[in-house]
């Protein structure tokens, strides 16, 4: 009988702490690991010093859903789901169980990948880069599977290789940063006019019209300083680089969500051409709360 009641409270006490507090993480590997040992080991010391709930990958490169469990159990992490796509995968990786899982590859170049961990509907994706119209198309699919949902909660991390609405100050405001050197170069000035193309919001435009809330961009307000997550490397000047990678919620969730940050980490250079994005939620915090949590937090 004790033993009975001891392993009832530790599965309470689990479910407690799921229910309560879920940290999740996004982040695109960029062919950056691969079977390079240094990079799995900076991987795994980089997961571990997190300790996040829930990660999701995209473009990892060549990796078995075997090798991937492996990797994960470094960092806590026994269940694992993984979508293969041409050379490249998909993965969601978790302490909890992953529940409800499935996997659409139909005309999308690398698909989606949906699961639920303490009730969260959790999506990842990483949209095609070849054009504006496949991306539009791609964004449909997981917009409409979004809308039909019918989770109270639901999050979608990946990388979206478009621009958000909320940063477009920055991007119309990149012909000013060109060095007077550069200005009349006439590659960098088609480059630059594609960044303010109406399709280039497309996407973003298509999942907040499914429900969906960039919440990074919400907890940046009227901030004019945009987190950039790609790329890493410093390869492209400032006015060239770009925020990709995304944590989207619904209402319910965004107003759950105590913290979210770009992790800016030298490590993440070495290993990825993308920043990770991290974000933590208080599950079952109502708005007003959060609210007035965040307003007795900057007294």
């Amino acid at each position: 009988m004790t033993r009975y009641l001891l392993l009832l409270l530790a599965l309470f006490s689990t479910s407690f702490l799921v229910a309560q507090n879920l940290k999740l993480l996004t982040y695109n590997l960029a062919d950056g690991v691969g079977d390079k040992r240094g990079n799995i080991n900076n991987l795994q010391q980089y997961m571990k010093q997190f300790d996040v709930d829930v990660a999701a990958f995209q473009d990892i490169d060549g990796i078995s859903e075997a090798a991937l469990k492996e990797w994960a159990k470094k960092w806590k992490h026994p269940y694992v789901a993984i979508i293969q796509s041409d050379a490249y995968a998909l993965a969601i990786t978790s302490k909890y169980p992953l529940e409800n899982t499935k996997k659409i590859k139909a005309d999308m170049q690398h698909g989606y990948l949906y699961t639920e961990v303490a009730g969260v509907g959790i999506y990842t994706t990483q949209l095609t880069s070849e054009n504006a119209k496949a991306r539009q198309l791609e964004a449909n699919k997981i917009a409409t599977d979004v809308a039909t949902n019918g989770r109270e909660t639901i999050v979608l991390l990946g990388t979206l290789n478009s621009y958000s609405p909320q940063d477009s100050l920055i991007y119309n405001d990149r012909f000013r940063r060109v060095p007077k050197e550069n200005r009349y170069d006439r590659d960098v000035i088609m480059r630059l006019a594609s960044y303010q193309r109406k399709r280039n919001y497309e996407v973003l435009y298509q999942l907040r019209d499914a429900g969906l809330e960039d919440v990074l961009a919400n907890q940046r307000g009227t901030d004019s300083v945009v987190e950039i997550t790609h790329p890493t490397s410093g390869e492209v000047p400032e006015y060239e680089q770009h925020r990709f990678d995304y944590i989207l919620c619904n209402k319910h969730l965004a107003a759950q969500c105590e913290r979210i940050e770009l992790l800016e980490m030298k490590r993440s250079q070495k290993i990825s051409e993308h920043y990770p994005v991290m974000a933590t939620f208080q599950l079952g915090k109502t708005t007003s709360e959060k609210d007035r949590s965040f307003g007795e937090s900057k007294k």
